[in-house]
């Protein structure tokens, strides 16, 4: 069963948690305690992160105890809570579709504290410069989008249609249209480095 954790925290804070929790909740795994292990950062509202262990109920003594002594490394006043993600509703393959990801999150910090990735990959990479134009930072978009494509290239699923429908229903979803001139609309909104205008005239 999936078990989950929430920590109350600004963003700032979720990131600062789960890097310094990474190793603890690897050395879960190699002791035997958890199958599996997941994480998502909420924000701005609620503002917490949700660390989930794929575990029997035997072994939820230790992960209570210890969980409860690292986060109050970082938080003193850390109130653990407990329970079934999800309320044990989802199937399987949409726990280990997250847990997934976040093994990707955790390689990637390690290549970054071996020196092999820089922190930058991951950052935003749209910011505004002043109240109406952006600024895009092309190294972390472009290692943001062939990271995507790779993660699905390497497992060989297709570009098209499959990553291209996934994409398109990530969007749909971000942007709850709820039909095609909705999405269309929220497209011509979009900063103009992204659909460029000609000049008039």
């Amino acid at each position: 069963m999936w078990y989950e954790y929430p920590i109350p925290a600004d963003i700032t804070k979720q990131r600062e948690i789960i890097r310094q929790l990474r190793k603890w909740i690897q050395s879960l795994e190699s002791r035997g305690i958890v199958q599996g292990f997941a994480f998502n950062h909420y924000y701005p509202n609620p503002s917490t992160l949700n660390i989930r262990f794929d575990t029997t109920d035997d072994k939820l003594e230790t992960i209570r105890k210890e969980l409860d002594s690292e986060v109050k490394k970082l938080l003193p006043n850390y109130v653990l809570q407990e329970r079934l993600w999800d309320a044990g509703k989802s199937p399987e393959y949409v726990y280990k579709a997250y847990e997934f990801g976040s093994r990707c999150a955790f390689l990637f910090w390690e290549m970054v504290e071996k020196g092999r990735f820089p922190e930058e990959f991951a950052s935003s990479y749209l910011r505004w410069s002043d109240s109406t134009h952006f600024e895009l930072n092309p190294t972390a978009f472009t290692f943001q989008s062939c990271f995507s494509h790779g993660v699905m290239n390497s497992l060989d699923i297709s570009k098209i249609p499959n990553e291209q429908w996934l994409h398109l229903a990530a969007l749909i979803e971000s942007t709850k249209s709820s039909n095609p001139q909705e999405l269309c609309k929220w497209i011509e909104n979009q900063p103009s480095l992204f659909f460029p205008r000609k000049p008039e005239g």
